[in-house]
């Protein structure tokens, strides 16, 4: 029964590719550019990402990719206009399960998706640039379905920002900051529910050590927590401050209608102004993912410590 399960599993696949490939073609034949500057939000995995993403989803009017599409990639466009007229815009939750939220119409990552331009996991792989016209069709094709610019927020992108800026020159990029022992035990706690095994990478690979080998866990989610943060602010320092907002996860929890003002802000400068949907929560409950127990929490600070130290 098993060995059918996965025979049907693969003949699914192949057809979705199959059925898939007009809008691929699509996407390589026709060459859109986008009209408004999408937004990208990048930070360390763990960091308060998701919930930055569905604090400005239900706050404005966005472009996104929904639930829906990021299950069947070779639908992406078709999907999203499908849950767009289905389900309407998002008007959930803030809550999320490691970086998930509940809906058909939730905005997500886009994980698979980008894959198709960008590598995993294996950063020595070169991103294939040359295909990235693809992309910038793909978010104009979204603007029209959703009648707003377009947001993302995939913690790979910090691994993408000179790729992303070259195709997107005018992008906005929100990128939230978070107490780095906190990100790092709620990162082991991810870890271990999704059962990553050492050496192996869960979310966003960090550049700088993506191919390293380390002797436990709580080295490497030291080692990722820097370097992804590390390639971020590399990333980011030749950017146009007024295109970047930089937040704290705790100040988005206290005072989430400042960001969302600050987000506002930047794009009025742009000449852009967000449709809004709903007032901002006056404060957002922190996650108790990143408590952990007393020993994890002594073993990663230790190891941030032995890192910092090491690169004095």
């Amino acid at each position: 029964m098993e060995e059918v399960a996965k025979a049907r599993a693969r003949l699914a696949r192949l057809v979705a590719r199959a059925m898939g490939s007009p809008e691929r073609a699509l996407l390589r034949a026709v060459r859109l550019t986008p009209t408004y500057p999408p937004t990208f939000i990048v930070g360390v995995p763990r960091s308060g990402t998701t919930l930055t993403a569905l604090l400005l989803a239900r706050s404005y009017r966005w472009a996104y990719i929904p639930d829906l599409a990021n299950r069947h990639p070779e639908f992406t466009l078709t999907l999203s206009a499908f849950a767009r007229a289905r389900y309407g815009a998002y008007r959930g939750s803030l809550v999320n399960e490691y970086g998930r939220a509940v809906g058909r119409n939730a905005p997500t990552d886009g994980w698979e998706l980008f894959h198709r331009w960008f590598p995993r996991y294996n950063l020595g792989d070169e991103p294939r640039e040359n295909r990235l016209g693809e992309l910038r069709t793909l978010v104009r094709c979204l603007e029209l379905i959703y009648c707003a610019p377009f947001m993302v927020k995939n913690n790979n992108s910090a691994t993408r920002i000179q790729p992303l800026r070259r195709t997107f020159p005018d992008a906005m990029w929100v990128h939230v900051t978070r107490d780095e022992l906190d990100t790092a035990v709620s990162l082991i706690g991810a870890r271990r529910h999704f059962g990553v095994g050492l050496n192996e990478w869960w979310s966003a690979a960090p550049p700088a050590y993506w191919n390293r080998e380390f002797s436990d866990e709580f080295d490497q989610v030291a080692h990722q927590v820097v370097g992804v943060e590390g390639a971020i602010t590399a990333g980011l320092a030749s950017v146009d401050p007024r295109r970047v907002v930089t937040v704290s996860y705790a100040e988005i929890c206290a005072t989430p209608g400042n960001f969302l003002a600050r987000v506002a802000t930047a794009y009025e400068r742009s000449g852009v102004i967000l449709e809004p949907f709903a007032t901002a929560p006056r404060a957002v409950t922190p996650s108790e993912g990143s408590v952990g127990s007393s020993a994890d929490r002594l073993r990663l600070a230790d190891a941030l410590a032995r890192l910092r130290s090491e690169s004095e």
